[in-house]
């Protein structure tokens, strides 16, 4: 989460986040959700990030509750100045792991791991989480073209 308003508060709890006057985020993001289901009612929804993030650079809201990416992303791409944005609160780190074996690896570690990645590729737990991610980025006002295909993400059309 990131704040305008300088304020140096760092919040380490999610219910610490009514202390702040409103915070934008995305409309059925789960961010929203998060919010929405610790009973907080300074939210206030947008449409797009690019209207979340100018409500919070104008001052019409404290803080915006977003990803280190996407506001470098929606920074960047946009031309905001966003200097003036601290982050404030940090919900999870999320970790993302990519495997390579070396010419030496040990081939019954590299099989397990191939196959683990398999299984969980074919899961609908995994089917559901890429469609929720595509559905999200085809939303953005900037289109960014991508596609899964066999369980990988490609940053390019089908």
């Amino acid at each position: 989460m990131f704040s305008a308003q300088g304020d140096k508060n760092q919040y380490t709890e999610v219910e610490q986040l009514s202390a702040l006057s409103s915070i934008a985020v995305l409309k059925d993001d789960f961010r929203h959700k998060i919010l929405s289901h610790k009973g907080l009612n300074n939210i206030h929804e947008y449409a797009n990030w690019q209207l979340a993030i100018d409500a919070v650079l104008d001052g019409s809201n404290a803080a915006i509750f977003f990803s280190d990416p996407g506001m470098q992303y929606f920074c960047a791409t946009k031309g905001n100045d966003c200097n003036a944005l601290t982050r404030v609160f940090m919900y999870q780190t999320m970790r993302s792991y990519l495997v390579l074996s070396k010419v030496e690896s040990n081939k019954k570690l590299v099989q397990k791991l191939m196959i683990a990645a398999e299984q969980y590729k074919n899961t609908t737990e995994f089917a559901e989480l890429s469609q929720q991610w595509l559905k999200q980025y085809e939303s953005q006002p900037i289109r960014i073209p991508m596609h899964i295909e066999n369980g990988v993400l490609n940053l390019w059309d089908q």
